[in-house]
C-alpha cells in the first residue's frame, strides 16, 4: 500500500539523500534534467508492518537511464554477477537479495524504477510490476 504522505519529488542525489540515503556519490547520475520521485510502500497484515522504499526516475534520454543503471549496479551491488553482466538495455526487471531485504529494478525507455528493503522477492516483483511506465515516451 502506497503511503501518500511519504511521496517526495526531487532532481539531485543530494536531495535524494535527505529523504533516503543511498550513497555519498551520485550513483544514479541524477541532475536537474532528471525527474524523480520516492515514496514508501507498506505491507500490512503481519504482526509488524514492513516498509519498502521506491524510487522512480525519468531521465532526459534512454541512454542516460541506461548509464545510470550501469553505475548503480557497479556501485550498489558490485558482488552480483547477474546485475553486472546483464545488458541494461533489457526491459526485464531484476531482483536481488541484499543485506537489508530484497532490491529490484526495471529500466524501460528513459525511466528507471528501483525498490529497496522489500521483505521478500514477491513483494519486490509486485511493486515493480505495479509501477506505470509512460507508454507514449
Amino acid at each position: 500500500k502506497l503511503q501518500p504522505n511519504q511521496i517526495r519529488y526531487f532532481h539531485t542525489h543530494m536531495v535524494l539523500n535527505m529523504f533516503y540515503y543511498l550513497s555519498l556519490e551520485n550513483i544514479l547520475n541524477l541532475d536537474h534534467s532528471a525527474q524523480a520521485v520516492t515514496s514508501i510502500y507498506e505491507k500490512t497484515g503481519g504482526e509488524k508492518p514492513k516498509q519498502a522504499r521506491v524510487l522512480f526516475i525519468k531521465y532526459a534520454t534512454p541512454e542516460k537511464a541506461s548509464r545510470a543503471l550501469d553505475v548503480f549496479c557497479k556501485s550498489y551491488i558490485p558482488e552480483s554477477t547477474k546485475a553486472n553482466t546483464k545488458t541494461h538495455m533489457s526491459e526485464e526487471p531484476a531482483f536481488f537479495q541484499v543485506e537489508d531485504g530484497w532490491l529490484g529494478y526495471r529500466l524501460k525507455r528513459g525511466s528507471l524504477a528501483l525498490v529497496f528493503k522489500c521483505p521478500d522477492e514477491k513483494t519486490a516483483q509486485d511493486i515493480i510490476k505495479a509501477l506505470v511506465f509512460d507508454p507514449s515516451k
